[in-house]
């Protein structure tokens, strides 16, 4: 059940109660459920200490709330483009609703017209990217692991498309992994709070990682539906079986992991595209099935990927075998 919105200073002062909600200085929040109050002053925030990442969307922050509960606050960086506050809490509102195992959670906002503030659930063990490509990691994710993110990362995205709801800005950065291993993707929903703009200068806005993004981009004519999140899903699925990044520059060449993966599979050669550092320990009777999938899921051409639907129906056939993977074959 939704709070009551409290009111608290975020310029100057540390003050976070009884202040008048028409003083320019406050702001309003609103938490989904819970307390509605931090347990330190504004200066702990927003500080570059407290900074725990960055993306196309803002920066994010890590504080906590009074009950001792660690919480993620992004600092949208896209103001200027924003709507209105009654748009903006409606859609933020929305969101708030959304509740799946494989899914971030947002437990509130902050709002003031110069600043507005969204309050997720914190998740310790940090982003996948951060476990694939981190090189002071000491975590080298097993096959089972692997297998397990790949799966909640196809269930929460399915969720999301079930809601009506496009990700829009799906990567690696974007999937958090909880204590027990299990993905959660972040950041969805959020170019909802922008108003409606050419998808070509969305995209130059806030999809900036390179190699997640569906052709269909490029073409101003071309409508932007769930496949565009599928297509991102795919290279996904290819980085965390291979565990290189979507697009890697060499001293003398640029490698695209789609590219590459393709080229391995019509050589025969596919299972020499998973992560090195799993030493041949992995299940090839999954790992190949997964890479095709993958790569049907990064098709050029939109009709021919799965829905998430269905993607979830194939991993699942992948993890127990059955007549049903012979279209992957």
């Amino acid at each position: 059940m939704e709070r009551m919105p409290a009111t608290f200073a975020l310029s100057g002062g540390e003050d976070y109660s009884g202040s008048p909600a028409n003083d320019p200085n406050y702001g309003k929040l609103v938490m989904f459920s819970g307390d509605a109050d931090f347990a330190d002053g504004a200066h702990n925030l927003l500080n570059k200490e407290s900074e725990i990442g960055r993306g196309g969307f803002g920066v994010v922050y890590r504080t906590f709330l009074r009950d001792g509960q660690a919480v993620a606050i992004k600092k949208l960086t896209v103001s200027s483009l924003i709507k209105s506050q009654e748009d903006f809490e409606r859609e933020i509102k929305k969101l708030g609703k959304i509740r799946h195992s494989n899914l971030v959670a947002l437990e509130g906002y902050y709002w003031t017209s110069s600043l507005q503030l969204l309050i997720y659930e914190y998740l310790s063990s940090g982003s996948l990217h951060k476990l694939l490509h981190d090189d002071n990691s000491k975590t080298v994710l097993s096959w089972p692991q692997r297998f397990k993110i790949i799966y909640g990362m196809a269930k929460g995205l399915a969720h999301l498309h079930q809601m009506n709801i496009i990700h829009y800005n799906l990567k690696s950065t974007n999937v958090l992994i909880d204590c027990s291993g299990e993905p959660k993707v972040g950041d969805f929903g959020l170019v909802k709070l922008l108003p409606m703009l050419e998808h070509c200068v969305l995209s130059s806005k806030i999809q900036s990682a390179l190699g997640y993004m569906a052709p269909e981009f490029a073409c101003r004519t071309v409508k932007i539906t769930e496949k565009c999140d599928i297509y991102g899903f795919g290279i996904l699925v290819l980085e965390v079986v291979t565990g290189k990044r979507p697009v890697e520059y060499m001293e003398d060449d640029v490698v695209v992991l789609c590219d590459m993966v393709r080229g391995a599979l019509e050589e025969g050669k596919v299972e020499q595209c998973v992560d090195g550092r799993l030493l041949g320990n992995f299940a090839a009777e999954e790992a190949i099935p997964v890479i095709k999938l993958g790569l049907i899921c990064a098709s050029q051409v939109p009709s021919n990927r799965p829905d998430m639907a269905e993607v979830v129906n194939i991993l699942e056939l992948i993890q127990c075998p059955s007549e049903g993977l012979e279209e992957l074959a």
